[in-house]
């Protein structure tokens, strides 16, 4: 392996609408463009991308999506490390009941959202 640096600096507010609060005045320290790198799709399933995209609007902020770019690149950096990312790979079984695991899960709000088990369920049926 060629030999690199990886540099990712990251601020997360944690607790329900920490985000929202505090995003504002983040982004009056930067320019006027925003890269916006996200995943597979649930960020517009659960309401997230429509939050941020209205508070991005809100603080004069245009966004540059790089959602499958990103979600490549960071796949084949997980794959060339040798993680697992599927289940499968972890030798979970297809018919562990995973709707079981998401209504036993305790919930608790996060950065941006507090999961339903049913938000829960879907993501963990996208890792099988």
């Amino acid at each position: 392996m060629e030999a690199f640096t990886y540099s990712y600096p990251v601020k997360v507010y944690f607790g329900e609408k920490e985000a929202e609060k505090n995003l504002p005045a983040e982004l009056a320290k930067i320019g006027e463009n925003v890269l916006l790198a996200y995943g597979g799709g649930s960020i517009k399933k659960n309401g997230v991308y429509d939050e941020l995209m209205s508070t991005l609007k809100a603080a004069g902020k245009s966004e540059e999506e790089l959602a499958n770019a990103f979600v490549d690149a960071l796949a084949a950096f997980i794959k060339e490390i040798g993680l697992p990312t599927t289940f499968a790979e972890m030798n979970i079984s297809e018919d562990t009941d995973f709707k079981a695991i998401a209504d036993t899960t305790i919930l608790t709000g996060g950065c941006a959202k507090k999961f339903t088990a049913d938000e829960l369920y879907e993501v963990l049926l996208e890792c099988r």
